[in-house]
């Protein structure tokens, strides 16, 4: 068949056309002798990636993929210093309020 098709051609020859397309045809459809619309197969679907995937053996995960990081060492000693005042702050708060 013809690349090119009108569309009254294309609405009584659709089955047709489905079956070219699926072999890989590229057809345009016309409207008055101008191109309207081209009438193609879908592009193979891709899986979706499933959950886990990253199992496969070219995956790598650095032992120390958690480790503190350099820029964040003066944050951390500040934070551990701070904790066990906010701690008894907390529990010094608690103590204070009154009981209904």
């Amino acid at each position: 068949m013809k690349n090119s098709i009108s569309l009254y051609e294309a609405k009584t020859q659709l089955s047709t056309l489905l079956r070219e397309v699926e072999s890989g045809a590229v057809i345009t459809i016309t409207r008055h002798g101008k191109p309207v619309a081209e009438l193609r197969g879908l592009a193979a679907e891709r899986p979706r990636p499933r959950a886990g995937s990253l199992k496969s053996p070219n995956f790598n995960m650095a032992d120390d993929f958690d480790a503190p990081l350099p820029e964040f060492a003066e944050y951390m000693q500040t934070a551990e210093e701070e904790a066990p005042l906010r701690v008894a702050e907390g529990s010094a708060a608690r103590s204070a309020k009154p009981k209904h």
